[in-house]
Formats: C-alpha cells, sequence, structure tokens
C-alpha cells in the first residue's frame, strides 16, 4: 500500500479528480465490496487480501486523507496520528491473525478502532511532546 501512496503521490495531478472529495463514493464502493464478499469471498482473509480490496481501500484511504471539512477533521482538531496509524496498523492486524480473529467485518472494525486508538495515545503520549523538543528551525534567522 505504501507504494500506492508512492504512486498517488507522484501522478497526483492526474489522480486527484479521482480521490478529492469523493469520501463518501470510495466509502459506498468499499463497502458494497466487503458486502460482496460475503456472497462472493473475494477476499481472503489474513495478509494477503485481494487485489479489487487493495485498491479500493487504497482509494478510500487516500480521499479519507484528503477529507477536509468532515467530522474526522473536527474530532481530531490538529492531531496527527497518520504516523502512528503507520506504525502500529499491522502489530493490531497480525496479533488478531494470532487470535484468529478474521473473516468478519466486525474484526476489521475492531483493527481500526484499536489502531486508531494506539495511534492517538502515540501522538499524545510520545510525538506531541517530542515535537514541542524540537526548535521551529535549524536555521538561526
Amino acid at each position: 500500500m505504501f507504494l500506492v501512496g508512492v504512486l498517488f503521490q507522484r501522478n497526483w495531478q492526474f489522480i486527484n479528480k479521482w480521490i478529492v472529495g469523493k469520501l463518501y463514493i470510495w466509502a459506498l464502493v468499499l463497502l458494497g465490496v466487503i458486502v460482496l464478499d460475503q456472497w462472493v469471498g473475494i477476499m481472503k482473509p489474513g495478509n494477503h487480501p485481494s487485489i479489487i480490496y487493495y485498491l479500493v481501500l487504497s482509494f478510500f484511504i487516500a480521499s479519507f486523507a484528503t477529507h477536509s471539512n468532515g467530522l474526522w477533521s473536527r474530532w481530531m482538531k490538529g492531531n496527527d496520528i497518520s504516523y502512528g496509524i503507520y506504525i502500529y496498523h499491522m502489530v493490531v492486524v497480525n496479533f488478531l491473525l494470532v487470535l484468529g480473529l478474521t473473516g468478519s467485518v466486525m474484526y476489521l472494525i475492531l483493527a481500526v478502532g484499536v489502531t486508531v486508538m494506539f495511534a492517538l495515545l502515540s501522538w499524545l503520549i510520545v510525538e506531541k511532546p517530542a515535537l514541542r523538543l524540537k526548535p521551529k528551525s535549524i536555521h538561526r534567522v
């Protein structure tokens, strides 16, 4: 998914029309893929998601990240949990895999919720205080 993000960043002038302002569309498409999986089985549980799910999830995440006037933005109020999500998401996912908690939308919701909780705690307890220790600029004016 990191490489998909790099491709999005490097080709933003071509791809932003498919992402910016399309959060609700991608949320519905993602929900449709998840519901479709319940009947057809297009997703594989574990660390090997189908390419369809992977791409739809990538577009959803990118549109979520660029969505600026939603409930999430008001709730976060300047808290940047993106690095915490990057760091902790696979720890949470792999822990759920070890416990055998796969194959259900409820486990997906659990994984997202726990990841966001860890990321927010990391931001508030580690990252934000550490950034306060950093000088404003490495160059004196």
